[in-house]
């Protein structure tokens, strides 16, 4: 969030990217959990479309920036949760 703050001072767009798939990411696809701004998430729609598994899934505009990576951490909390139990 503080990098973001400090870019956009330069005029530039920044964004963060949760990426969850672990060892079944390279055949099965990952998940790309991406923070940032509307207008920053549809210039790199084409992108995220050709690095998700399809370009209909594996990609989720979580909201503002910080987001991505806090989406991904509570992923993480459940998926470790679940892992102990």
């Amino acid at each position: 969030m503080h990098r973001g703050q400090e870019l956009a001072r330069l005029n530039i767009d920044f964004v963060d990217a949760g990426v969850s798939g672990g060892v079944w990411g390279l055949e099965k696809g990952y998940a790309l959990m991406v923070g940032g701004r509307e207008e920053s998430l549809a210039q790199l729609k084409p992108v995220l479309e050709v690095l998700a598994p399809a370009p209909d899934r594996g990609w989720l505009h979580t909201d503002p920036i910080g987001s991505g990576h806090f989406v991904k951490m509570v992923h993480n909390g459940i998926e470790y949760g679940m892992m102990q139990v």
